[in-house]
């Protein structure tokens, strides 16, 4: 399997950017919840340019489920959403 990509960061969080150009926030959590917190780090997500090219898109991969407004804040701006991705006790 050949896969190119480079890897960036958030902070301290590494943010993999797909060949397609593709910023991929991978988290490990059991159940996410649509927070202030959650709010400031989407904004913080699509604001970045990740070394001077803003992400062709987004991908938030969670190990864990969402909560429905999750899915519709992430849906609104077109930020693609993949959960339960990891072994856990949501499984």
């Amino acid at each position: 399997m050949n896969i190119r990509a480079r890897l960036k960061t958030l902070g301290i969080l590494p943010i993999p950017l797909g060949a397609d150009g593709t910023a991929i926030a991978a988290l490990e959590q059991d159940y996410a919840a649509w927070t202030e917190n959650a709010a400031y780090f989407i904004a913080q997500l699509k604001a970045s340019d990740f070394g001077g090219k803003t992400p062709s898109g987004y991908v938030v991969a969670l190990g864990g489920a969402t909560s429905p407004m999750v899915q519709r804040k992430l849906k609104d701006p077109g930020i693609m959403l993949a959960t339960r991705l990891g072994a856990g006790p949501l499984q």
